[in-house]
């Protein structure tokens, strides 16, 4: 995933939160089963096992990358994702 912050100041505390993948089809309604097996944070190694990334903060007018990396018991890929965020601005009010 990419976050982009486009505005002039830092994004404070930035998190992914509440992520699910999407499983659009199962023709033969086999159990699927996923294993996160970790995640990275811009190229980094996190210790993460979880859906949820800390992306910490963004500097103005620049982005992250979020990836997770998982085993799945099906071949598949994935063509959608909803996420839910969460960040504190510069006066640790997440209206701003």
């Amino acid at each position: 995933v990419l976050i982009e912050n486009r505005g002039y100041g830092d994004a404070f505390n930035v998190q992914i939160m509440s992520s699910q993948p999407e499983i659009i089809e199962n023709e033969k309604g086999l159990l699927i089963d996923f294993t996160i097996i970790g995640s990275s944070l811009n190229d980094k190694v996190t210790r993460s096992q979880s859906l949820n990334i800390d992306f910490g903060t963004i500097p103005g007018r620049n982005n992250a990358v979020g990836v997770w990396h998982m085993i799945s018991s099906l071949r598949g890929t994935f063509n959608n994702f909803t996420a839910t965020f969460q960040y504190k601005g510069p006066i640790d009010d997440d209206r701003l």
